[in-house]
């Protein structure tokens, strides 16, 4: 059996601050620079939309068109969904959204630390894991 497969999808990253501990944001004496230390950015869990998501062609051959008849749901395309997943996932990896999810978080932290008086600011993320080395 051959199956084109049209997945549309989102592979989004995020900094998570939940488990961020005190020292995470240290302010010169003066309260004129910070230095803040984050979590590495994270891909998120990749979410295939299925009101998008098609089999654009199936072709399947002889002996699979006759087991068709002896199975209860003869297209279960759920193997289509976690393959097109996997591929998402790899994509993602492969892209610029871990760098602009870094880029956007520095920017978001800066704007809000001078915002509130802090003239110099300096944002650092931690290695992601398995990176280290």
């Amino acid at each position: 059996e051959r199956v084109h497969f049209l997945a549309t999808g989102t592979a989004d990253a995020y900094v998570d601050f939940e488990g961020l501990g005190a020292g995470a944001v240290t302010l010169s004496p003066d309260g004129e620079s910070a230095t803040i230390v984050l979590p590495a950015p994270e891909l998120s869990e990749v979410r295939i939309d299925p009101e998008l998501s098609r089999v654009v062609d199936r072709d399947r051959g002889l002996v699979e068109r006759l087991g068709d008849a002896f199975q209860e749901n003869p297209s279960d395309d759920s193997e289509l969904y976690a393959l097109a997943e996997r591929h998402l996932a790899a994509a993602a990896r492969q892209s610029d959204v871990i760098d602009r999810a870094e880029s956007n978080t520095r920017d978001m932290l800066t704007t809000l630390a001078t915002s509130l008086g802090v003239e110099r600011v300096t944002v650092d993320f931690e290695e992601p894991a398995g990176d280290a080395g």
